[in-house]
């Protein structure tokens, strides 16, 4: 693939990826109106997604 075609298409998968953490956030934080209860699964959520995108 030429770097002419690749590095736009790349910026609009950054751009994408970066608008799907807030919107899979916001049902957790809809779900448990307790902060103490929301606090699990708001920390556990990004925990899990983690090691899928390559980060440790």
């Amino acid at each position: 693939m030429r770097p002419v075609t690749l590095i736009p298409a790349r910026a609009v998968l950054g751009v994408g990826g970066a608008t799907l953490m807030p919107s899979t956030m916001a049902p957790l934080r809809t779900m448990f109106t307790d902060p103490a209860r929301g606090a699990k699964p708001v920390g556990a959520a990004p925990a899990l997604r983690g090691p899928g995108a390559g980060q440790p």
